[in-house]
């Protein structure tokens, strides 16, 4: 889903989640006690895609992403939340939230010319109900691209904060609030709640599968 917004004024390595990886089906929201202790039970479309990166030996379950579209500053702005599992054995999963920023440039200015919006150093500020809390980028990457055979010059920014599981749970029961990051407000909607809530339940259950060895 994409929200467009007008506005008059222009305000790692995790980045091979997009390349070299082997891609498997969707995985449905886990259910065991630790989550489910939390969070009640499974949102039904909450499901992340499976994917395996051979060269980094790690394993990623990222979510839907939620998409705004601010038409007065040409940007696309998406939001996904992933799951990463170093090793191919059972072991505990980190949480990353995962912004994707798609800025169009006029077709007379070269994209080389063009600073990037964010940084590994960006930071987001997040509102869900009345918790507010803060993440710091750890990771970021820019593609630029002059020509296309369609649209117009464009720069796609990569941007991964560290989220924990207390982040998660919070952004998964939220109702209301949002996420701000840069000059850019991004709504609190429905899927970026069922995204928190998928992905809280694969880094709980696998965090309480690999202390444990219970499912």
């Amino acid at each position: 889903m994409i929200n467009r917004i007008a506005l008059a004024s222009p305000v790692l390595t995790l980045g091979l989640i997009l390349a070299c990886v082997a891609v498997a089906p969707e995985a449905s929201a886990q259910s065991c006690g630790a989550a489910d202790a939390t969070l009640g039970t499974p949102r039904s479309k909450g499901k992340l895609k499976s994917s395996y990166d051979k060269f980094a030996d790690s394993t990623y379950l990222e979510s839907k992403s939620q998409g705004w579209e601010f038409l007065g500053q040409n940007e696309l702005m998406e939001i996904s939340f992933v799951a990463v599992r170093a090793g191919q054995t059972a072991s505990p999963m980190v949480g990353v939230m995962h912004l994707k920023g798609t800025h169009q440039v006029n077709g007379h200015v070269q994209v080389s010319q063009t600073p990037d919006l964010f940084s590994d150093s960006s930071s987001a500020i997040v509102v869900a109900d009345t918790a507010r809390f803060s993440l710091r980028a750890s990771g970021h990457r820019a593609k630029r691209v002059q020509s296309a055979l369609i649209g117009p010059p464009s720069i796609t920014e990569d941007v991964y904060f560290p989220v924990t599981t207390d982040h998660l749970a919070t952004i998964a029961r939220a109702r209301a609030g949002g996420i701000r990051i840069g000059a850019f407000d991004l709504s609190m909607q429905r899927q970026i709640a069922e995204s928190a809530d998928a992905v809280y339940r694969a880094v709980a259950c696998e965090s309480a599968h690999a202390s444990t060895g219970a499912p």
